[in-house]
């Protein structure tokens, strides 16, 4: 998982790659946590690199999405994605 071209290939074969990615980043970030309470430093700085450089990809597919069309962006961060996740369930 923390190899980033790993990472960044299923990352971008993704359905909702949006939603992915911000999922990815939060998942990330719990790691962290979690390694910090284990006192798993090299693990804390491995994991704090990803989530440095997965927030970077996902803010710059941002940036590359909203310039070229704004609207659809702001439709894409305003969908619900509970809803979508709840319909697969059911």
């Amino acid at each position: 998982f923390l190899r980033s071209d790993e990472l960044s290939d299923k990352w971008s074969q993704c359905e909702y790659p949006t939603f992915s990615g911000l999922l990815i980043c939060y998942m990330l970030r719990v790691m962290v946590r979690f390694f910090e309470e284990m006192h798993e430093w090299r693990l804390v700085e491995d994991y704090k690199s990803c989530v440095d450089e997965m927030e970077d990809r996902v803010l710059s597919s941002f940036d590359l999405v909203y310039g070229k069309d704004e609207r659809d962006t702001r439709e894409v961060i305003d969908i619900d994605y509970r809803i979508l996740i709840q319909g697969r369930e059911n």
